[in-house]
């Protein structure tokens, strides 16, 4: 479950989380950037 660079893989995990407030469970959705980084390029 580890990516090319040693680190874990959250898509490779693919865990299921739990909302106990709204009774409801999701999956993790797909990559959508860099955290700090992903906005820099907006202006």
């Amino acid at each position: 479950m580890l990516g090319e660079d040693g680190l874990p893989d959250i898509l490779k995990i693919n865990p299921i989380l739990y909302g106990p407030e709204i009774q409801s469970y999701y999956g993790v959705g797909k990559y959508l950037g860099k955290a700090f980084a992903i906005g820099k390029d907006l202006k």
